[in-house]
């Protein structure tokens, strides 16, 4: 009978060892960016997220004048700029901005 239990243990312990063991997936999120400039001919969004890249997230405008686009992101802190007609801005909505090795600031964004 001991023994019995002490296989039933060890198969239970076992089982949850695995368990713990496996990779959590990690869900993403899909963040929307939005910029009002009327004025521009073409607006992208670069960043940590997508290595800086100005062509890598063009962003789409509505009749208001108002440019969107949406990315899939992992949790994390990213920092970014909108390329607006070939200038970069940060983004006036953003909450948090930190200084860039370019004497500018990027916009934070938080995904939680």
């Amino acid at each position: 009978m001991a023994g019995e239990k002490r296989s039933q243990f060890q198969t239970m312990a076992s089982a949850s060892a695995t368990t713990f063991d496996e990779p959590v997936p990690v869900q993403e999120m899909s963040v929307p960016f939005v910029l009002s400039a009327p004025q521009a001919e073409k607006v992208s969004v670069a960043g940590t997220f997508n290595h800086w890249d100005v062509k890598a997230l063009q962003m789409k405008k509505d009749k208001q004048g108002r440019w969107s686009s949406r990315i899939s992101l992992k949790p994390g802190r990213y920092e970014y700029l909108f390329v607006v007609d070939d200038q970069w801005l940060r983004d006036p909505g953003a909450r948090e901005t930190v200084q860039n090795s370019f004497g500018s600031v990027n916009s934070v964004l938080k995904v939680e």
